[in-house]
C-alpha cells in the first residue's frame, strides 16, 4: 500500500510496531522526554503546553494512542503527537545503541508485536548505519480531512485525502531526478 502510494516505490523493507509495543518502547530508553508545545491535558494533567516530561510508560501511551473524546479527534493529531514521542525516542536510543546488545535485546522483546520482513542481522546494521546519516526529519504529505463513511460502517470518520502536487514535491525532495540529455548516436 506504501509502494502504490508513492507511485510504485519499492520498499526494501519495513519493520511495524502494534501499539501495545508503545510502553515497551518508552521503558527501553527509560522514558522518552518530549516538551509540550500544546496543551494536552485532557490525556494528562502534567501534559501542559511548555512543560518537559519524561513520559512513565502509561503517559507513553495515552499520548500516542489517544484520539477520540479529545478536542480534535483526527487521526493526524494522533500522529503528530506520534512524531513528538518518536523524535524523543530516537534521541535517547541513539545514547542506547552503541550496546549491541541492547539493540539485540530489544528486538527480541518486541518480535511479539512486530510485523516485518528484516531479521535482527538487517536491523543490527542499519542501526550501526545510521550513525553516519543525516537525518532528513518527518516528511509530511499535505491534504484535507473530512467526515466520511469509507469504512462503510454506517458511522461518520475522519477521513484523509493526499495533495497530489505535495506527495509529488516531497517525493522529488527525497529522490531528486536527474535528467539526463538525450544522447546522440555515436557519442
Amino acid at each position: 500500500a506504501v509502494s502504490n502510494m508513492l507511485g510504485g516505490l519499492p520498499i526494501d523493507g519495513y519493520y511495524s510496531l502494534q501499539m501495545e509495543a508503545m510502553p515497551l518502547l518508552n521503558e527501553a530508553v527509560d522514558g522518552v522526554t518530549i516538551t509540550f508545545s500544546e496543551n494536552m491535558t485532557e490525556i494528562d494533567p502534567l501534559m501542559k503546553k511548555g512543560a518537559t516530561l519524561t513520559l512513565t510508560d502509561e503517559q507513553a501511551e495515552a499520548l500516542l494512542h489517544t484520539r477520540m473524546g479529545l478536542e480534535d479527534d483526527r487521526n493526524s493529531e494522533r500522529m503528530r503527537r506520534q512524531k513528538l514521542f518518536m523524535d524523543g525516542f530516537m534521541d535517547k536510543m541513539k545514547q542506547k545503541a552503541v550496546d549491541t546488545n541492547f539493540t539485540i535485546e530489544l528486538y527480541d522483546r518486541l518480535h511479539p508485536y512486530a510485523t516485518e520482513d528484516i531479521n535482527i542481522n538487517e536491523l543490527s546494521q542499519m542501526i550501526k548505519n545510521m550513525k553516519g546519516y543525516t537525518n532528513k526529519g518527518t516528511f509530511t504529505i499535505d491534504g484535507t480531512s473530512k467526515l466520511g463513511e469509507k469504512l462503510g460502517d454506517g458511522e461518520k470518520h475522519w477521513e484523509f485525502y493526499m495533495d497530489e502536487g505535495s506527495l509529488d514535491s516531497t517525493m522529488c525532495g527525497l529522490y531528486p531526478l536527474v535528467y539526463q540529455k538525450e544522447q546522440e548516436d555515436g557519442e
